[in-house]
């Protein structure tokens, strides 16, 4: 009997245990509301923390600058997540990227122990900034056929490009939130009527060689090479990533590269040397000319390889994305000029450092020619960066939006000064500064009509017909018009009609005469143009062009225009003659 309790209490205990760690492990979501805490989540090619309630983070450049890539993410490992229950993930998130227009969320997930790979990731489409608002994207993962079994971690790519994120929450949910940006796609979309030259033949995982680490910069491109047939590793379970290209190994992947391209399986004959195949057909098209090497085991230059990757397909293929016309350390007058700069122009080529060098002397790594030749090969990785000209001229741009904006701002301050010693040195003013609407009274307006910080704010009211004719009643009587001639009223509008054309105006009438009339009218010196509503605009009526602007005043009314809108006035002044 006691042993029955014992394993009975045993049994109890190790059921406790695992109930605790899956409580633990079965989280679902993360909230970021503790500064400081990443809640089990890493960064990968980013840094960041969390704080004021979100995860953020700022992309890192890869450890090469000559690539400049960038393709931040966030990670967590140790998951137990049931993929017949949670269906979706969302993550509600803002962004600003530095140069792509366009790009992707996606989502990667580990499922049934095997690791992330492309065809385990779900994907939504991001615009180059989110605007300062954070966006809520649903992911679809019960679409992705391998979302089965246990999942067992995650890692969530904002973008691939050079920028900042903010992500305020990540949920794991049973059903489709409403409102969310919604996608079901597994892959980033392509442009249809592009040509997938180079489709994937092999496959690739995190252990295929043991020397790519699933963090390293370049195990995408890597990945993606190995994938595509272009290159293979220096042994079954190596890649060798630091080691030097030769000569050889270049003009195969150049080789390759055209013969995939062209519809082949880039798999050439078995020669001896084991390069004489691919040399042979790298002079048949065109990279190479017969005895351009003379040692095909030496590290090859990276201008020489430059030179190759350039012949590798037709011209056409290295569309232009960027403006360089010059590189810092080859000389316009260098044979290997033009080639290069093609390179650099079609978005293979960033440079080696921010001023954009080549350093063409140098050798080349593996794990940097894995990078380049993805990108000879697949537009879609290619790299937009700024040329030193273009900096420069963002740059005069930049300062001259500065400029003009502090012409602008001072051209305020000396109209508001203006404004202001005019009103002071006027018998008559409205500033509405007093909070107070005073004896002015409004026509043809809707109710609710009040004074506001420092403005008369009012809404047009539909009449009879579905007319408009706000009017504004200014309390001035008993006025000798000799002595004012001309009248200025500060304001800002919207409006729906048509009134871009249109003039304010001002009505009056006398004590000789107290008809309102067309012919006394005066209207505004300017038409009104595009609505106002953010900015006073100021309109000058002329008084004494007004032949009957003489006697008395009696009423005195200003019409803003004859439409649907709201109008706010700022004041309203009438100057000494």
């Amino acid at each position: 009997m006691k042993r029955i309790l014992s394993f009975a209490l045993a049994m109890l205990m190790i059921l406790s245990v695992q109930l605790f760690i899956s409580a633990e492990d079965q989280k679902t979501v993360w909230e970021f509301n503790t500064a400081g805490d990443l809640e089990g989540w890493t960064f990968g090619n980013a840094e960041g923390t969390v704080a004021g309630g979100y995860l953020n983070g700022t992309a890192k450049p890869n450890s090469s600058k000559d690539f400049q890539s960038y393709d931040p993410a966030i990670s967590i490992s140790n998951t137990i997540v049931d993929a017949s229950v949670y269906k979706y993930i969302q993550v509600s998130m803002k962004h600003e990227m530095k140069t792509k227009d366009s790009s992707v969320i996606k989502v990667y997930f580990k499922a049934n122990d095997l690791g992330l790979d492309e065809k385990r990731a779900i994907s939504v489409a991001v615009k180059k900034s989110s605007d300062g608002k954070f966006v809520d994207y649903a992911f679809n993962m019960g679409a992705n056929a391998e979302w089965t079994g246990t999942i067992k971690g995650f890692r969530i790519d904002p973008f691939d490009d050079d920028g900042s994120f903010s992500i305020d929450s990540i949920k794991l949910l049973k059903e489709a939130p409403a409102g969310a940006t919604t996608s079901t796609t597994t892959t980033t979309p392509t442009t249809p009527a592009e040509k997938n030259y180079f489709p994937e033949t092999n496959k690739f995982s995190p252990t295929t060689f043991s020397d790519i680490s699933y963090s390293a910069w370049y195990y995408a491109s890597v990945s993606t090479a190995y994938k595509i047939g272009l290159m293979n590793g220096k042994s079954e379970k190596t890649f060798e990533p630091d080691g030097q290209v030769t000569v050889a190994e270049a003009i195969t992947l150049a080789t390759r590269v055209n013969e995939i391209y062209n519809g082949r399986t880039g798999k050439l004959a078995t020669t001896d040397p084991w390069y004489q195949a691919y040399v042979d057909a790298a002079v048949k098209a065109g990279i190479i000319t017969s005895g351009q090497f003379s040692d095909y085991t030496a590290p090859i230059t990276r201008a020489d390889m430059g030179v190759l990757f350039a012949k590798a397909l037709p011209d056409d293929y290295y569309t232009a994305i960027n403006q360089f016309k010059s590189i810092p350390d080859i000389a316009s007058t260098n044979v290997n000029f033009n080639s290069i700069l093609k390179l650099y122009n079609s978005g293979i080529i960033t440079g080696v450092d921010d001023a954009g060098n080549y350093n063409p002397n140098a050798n080349i790594t593996r794990k940097e020619v894995a990078t380049i030749i993805t990108r000879v090969a697949l537009k879609s990785s290619r790299q937009r960066k700024l040329s030193a000209e273009e900096i420069e001229a963002k740059k005069i741009a930049d300062e001259k939006a500065k400029e003009e904006e502090a012409k602008k701002a001072e051209e305020a301050k000396q109209a508001a000064a203006q404004r202001a010693e005019r009103v002071k040195a006027t018998a008559i003013n409205y500033d509405f500064s007093d909070g107070q609407l005073g004896k002015f009274s409004l026509g043809n307006c809707e109710d609710g009509a009040a004074v506001k910080d420092g403005f008369l704010n009012a809404t047009a009211k539909v009449q009879s017909g579905g007319r408009y004719d706000p009017i504004v009643y200014i309390p001035v009587s008993a006025m000798d018009l000799s002595k004012y001639q001309v009248i200025r009223v500060g304001m800002k509008w919207s409006s729906s009609g048509s009134i871009a054309t249109s003039k304010p105006n001002l009505f009056f009438t006398t004590v000789a005469d107290d008809t309102w009339t067309a012919t006394k009218c005066i209207s505004s010196t300017t038409t009104l143009g595009a609505n106002s509503s953010d900015k006073v605009v100021e309109f000058t009526f002329n008084c004494y062009d007004n032949a009957t602007w003489t006697g008395t005043l009696k009423q005195i009314r200003f019409d803003p225009y004859d439409a649907a809108g709201t109008f706010s006035v700022d004041y309203i002044v009438f100057e000494e003659k």
